[in-house]
């Protein structure tokens, strides 16, 4: 199974899922600006939803990386998505609320999901709608001393590396 096809069997999941909840798709990031390499890059996924996701859409959520990865023993795109899953409501207003969250540190059931500035600017300019109603127009672009706070914060990371 090659990428695409990977993206399309994450995204026909998610949205069985979550088909109650309205669940709009995107991808950004490395894969969205054509610059995905295998073993460097990961798939950054964010999904939003109408309403709020049930505890037992989140406990299907939470563990459908493995899944399909159990499913397709061969694939090695399913544990590289990685991102948010949450209402549009609590994305744009940053409310606590029931979220699930994949990230290399793993996958888990958490009350919120935030992007840094950098994150918030690729989705707005070059993010790729899989399914849903497209509200990029609802959400804030990333200010530029925003974006000059997480640089600085990202300097210090690597300095403390």
């Amino acid at each position: 199974m090659n990428i695409n096809e990977s993206i399309e069997k994450i995204k026909t999941e998610i949205i069985s899922i979550l088909e109650d909840n309205k669940p709009t798709i995107y991808l950004f990031g490395s894969i969205a600006l054509n610059d995905f390499k295998l073993g460097w890059s990961d798939i950054d996924i964010l999904v939003l939803t109408d309403s709020e996701i049930t505890e037992q859409q989140a406990e299907t959520l939470v563990g459908l990386r493995q899944a399909l990865a159990e499913r397709y023993p061969n694939n090695h795109y399913f544990r590289l998505f990685e991102g948010g899953m949450l209402s549009i409501d609590a994305f744009l207003h940053n409310k606590k609320e029931r979220t699930v969250y994949w990230g290399m540190s793993g996958q888990r059931i958490t009350d919120s999901y935030e992007m840094d500035s950098f994150g918030m600017a690729e989705l707005h300019d070059s993010g790729i709608l899989l399914y849903g109603k497209d509200i990029r127009s609802n959400m804030t672009y990333s200010a530029y001393s925003q974006m000059l706070d997480d640089t600085d914060c990202l300097c210090m990371t690597v300095d403390l590396l």
